[in-house]
């Protein structure tokens, strides 16, 4: 059967189709219409020209807003977002000001979060937080206006108790547990930036300060101490914003506020008072506070101002009673050798030499004879006059004579004064210590002076104890030490002198007691702070580049010019390895090799704090910045390039020079036979 018949054979019959309409043509749009397409129309798009892909930004404006900005009357001619951002990107991009970044509006109202305690740092964009410690920007533009503050607030969710109780509230004990309050839903957050008043916030951050422009701040002058001064007597709220930006960095009080009434409310529950919170600094309340110290230092530190002044009027009686001497000491020249231009530095240094004959009186060790010697020795070391305060108690200094009367000839029944000791009486000490007849042999500028010295620091073991004429007339001609005498001791007080030789025999003593080192009035009379301590790590044995072991102890990337100066001989000086820009930086780079120091196990700290200012490897303005107003240091480069251009400079050949001969540093005339002398037979 066919399809298309039915059953019956009737052909089927077919319905007309019919057809589709014509399409109608969209009906023309209103005057309404077309104005609001026009006025929501892009008017101009402009995306910044920053260097860094992910600081760049895109700003629009549309018709209808560029219309409104240009009225002059009415409620909608002000700028808007988009309109400051443009304004001031397009400006900072036509001047090609490089050292420009523009904070936009929405970042600027981060930061006025951040700086209220309403939102933390990690927290913001990370595109912020990259652009503004990009260091090749010295000016960064903050528009603010007066809506910030209140939006910050607007987008809070409000804590119950025991969300801010924090986390040491499990570690008080409660009363009793109330029940938790029903979080309220967070408020709408408002449009950022809804405000009617703009400032421009322009923060300097090469001389690390802050302008503000406003057009309706109001000044006021008033008399402070004699003189005008001007200040500001009122400004818009868009300038409390710009303090909020500024405070980014700085205390959060929103924390402090919240941490301290949770800490008041936990003590309550424990039953104590106001009286007993009022005075109370715990450790608890430090941290709070951001005091990175401890209670104990904290009061230490407050103890150097308390006293009711009679210990300042006893000293100042003390030093009265040395002007006789002082002026005359003035007049026949005695003062002036020693630089004693004041009547506190000459009363200072008699007490430093009553000290040291004290403790050079008696035959027991000082902390054993409290009668004859004081608690600490009071002395003086280096060109600086550094004062240091060293107790007896400390046997690393003081280390007792030796007592073992091995090397010692049978004539003698006690340790001579090695500074003044006679010929005949030297060559016996010289025969019973043939390492000294070897040291001569090997030293060309080893003299007598240099045997007796090698003889005090084996069996006496510290200058410490030697008096400053012997300082001047015995111990500096040492041609060991001194290797242009007279010359280099013509100008050179008796503590200078110290400090070299102590620096040739003794140089770990110096490291032992840096940390005595206190602040003292300089003998010219102007304060002057001591030498700092040192970092002070433990001893280490490392290996220099020709196979002598030494273990120095010294932080050669933060050892003070002063404790270095003396440890230079003239290789170090003059090493070939030291640039035409060489200064004490260098010379600190070359004996950090020399003690087998290697810049790539340097820290990061080191390299970026200190080993980056070698003015022979690095330069200022490109590979560091130094900010002249607080004198803050910033590298521009990252650590590892630093350890790779420091051991390109100081270590061109290390291992070849160590296993070939090559380019290396010479240990020839190195000062460790001397120094171990005072160790060698006591144990140490």
């Amino acid at each position: 059967m066919s399809d298309t018949q039915s059953q019956d054979g009737e052909q089927p019959t077919v319905s007309p189709v019919n057809p589709a309409p014509p399409p109608q043509a969209p009906p023309p749009p209103t005057k309404e219409k077309i104005v609001d397409t026009y006025v929501g129309s892009t008017y101009l798009r402009y995306k910044t020209k920053e260097t860094q892909e992910d600081a760049r930004a895109t700003y629009l404006i549309e018709v209808g807003q560029f219309v409104d900005c240009i009225r002059t009357w009415g409620g909608k001619s002000w700028f808007e977002e988009d309109h400051i951002n443009m304004a001031i990107s397009m400006l900072i991009d036509l001047k090609n000001r490089n050292d420009c970044y523009v904070v936009p509006t929405y970042s600027a109202a981060s930061l006025c979060q951040i700086g209220l305690g309403y939102m933390k740092v990690e927290d913001a964009d990370q595109r912020l937080v990259n652009s503004l410690k990009d260091e090749k920007k010295r000016w960064i533009i903050i528009p603010c206006n007066d809506g910030m503050t209140q939006n910050a607030l607007s987008v809070i969710e409000p804590q119950t108790e025991d969300d801010a109780s924090g986390t040491e509230a499990s570690a008080v004990p409660k009363k009793k547990k109330k029940k938790k309050q029903k979080k309220k839903p967070a408020q709408k957050k408002k449009p950022v930036g809804q405000g009617l008043h703009w400032g421009l916030l322009i923060i300097d951050t090469k001389n690390e300060t802050a302008r503000w422009l406003d057009g309706l701040l109001t000044l006021k002058t008033s008399a402070k101490n004699g003189k005008n001064t001007l200040s500001i007597a009122s400004m818009p709220s868009a300038g409390t914003a710009a303090g909020k930006v500024l405070g980014k960095k700085g205390f959060d009080s929103l924390r402090v506020r919240r941490e301290i009434q949770d800490m008041i409310r936990r003590a309550q529950e424990m039953g104590e008072t106001e009286k007993d919170l009022s005075l109370k600094l715990t450790p608890q309340l430090m941290r709070i506070l951001g005091l990175m110290i401890t209670p104990e230092q904290l009061m230490h530190a407050l103890d150097q101002f308390g006293g009711d002044g009679k210990a300042d009027q006893k000293r100042l009686d003390h030093i009265k009673s040395f002007e006789a001497d002082w002026l005359k000491a003035l007049e026949d020249g005695t003062a002036a050798a020693e630089d004693l231009t004041t009547l506190e530095a000459y009363a200072d240094y008699i007490d430093e030499q009553n000290a040291i004959a004290a403790v050079a009186s008696t035959k027991n060790p000082p902390s054993t004879n409290p009668t004859n010697a004081p608690e600490t020795m009071r002395i003086s070391i280096g060109k600086a006059h550094t004062l240091y305060n060293i107790p007896h108690s400390d046997k690393q200094v003081f280390k007792p004579s030796d007592t073992s009367r091995q090397g010692w000839p049978s004539t003698a029944k006690e340790l001579p004064d090695f500074a003044h000791i006679l010929d005949d009486e030297m060559k016996e000490w010289l025969a019973l210590n043939p390492e000294i007849a070897a040291h001569e042999k090997e030293h060309s500028k080893h003299n007598d002076v240099t045997s007796a010295a090698m003889l005090h620091i084996k069996f006496k073991k510290t200058f410490l104890t030697e008096s400053d004429e012997d300082m001047r007339k015995t111990w500096s001609t040492d041609t060991h030490v001194f290797n242009a005498y007279p010359q280099d001791v013509n100008n050179m007080s008796a503590s200078e002198i110290r400090q070299q030789i102590m620096s040739r025999y003794e140089p770990e003593t110096l490291t032992l007691i840096a940390k005595y080192a206190s602040k003292k009035r300089a003998r010219g009379g102007a304060d002057t702070e001591g030498l700092p301590a040192p970092k002070m790590p433990k001893p280490t044995t490392t290996t220099t580049t020709t196979g002598t072991k030494k273990g120095t102890g010294i932080d050669w990337a933060t050892i003070s010019d002063a404790e270095l100066e003396p440890l230079l001989n003239d290789e170090m000086r003059n090493h070939e390895t030291a640039g035409p820009n060489k200064n004490m930086r260098t010379y600190r780079a070359i004996m950090f090799v020399h003690n087998g120091g290697d810049f790539a196990k340097e820290s990061e700290e080191a390299c970026k704090l200190h080993w980056v200012l070698d003015p022979d490897v690095f330069v200022e303005d490109k590979d560091y910045r130094i900010y002249r107003r607080s004198g803050r240091m910033v590298a521009q480069i990252q650590a590892p390039e630093i350890r790779d251009r420091m051991k390109k400079q100081y270590c061109p050949a290390s291992k070849a020079g160590a296993d070939a001969g090559g380019k290396g540093f010479s240990d020839s005339d190195s000062d460790s036979d001397l120094s171990s002398l005072r160790s060698s037979d006591d144990g140490s």
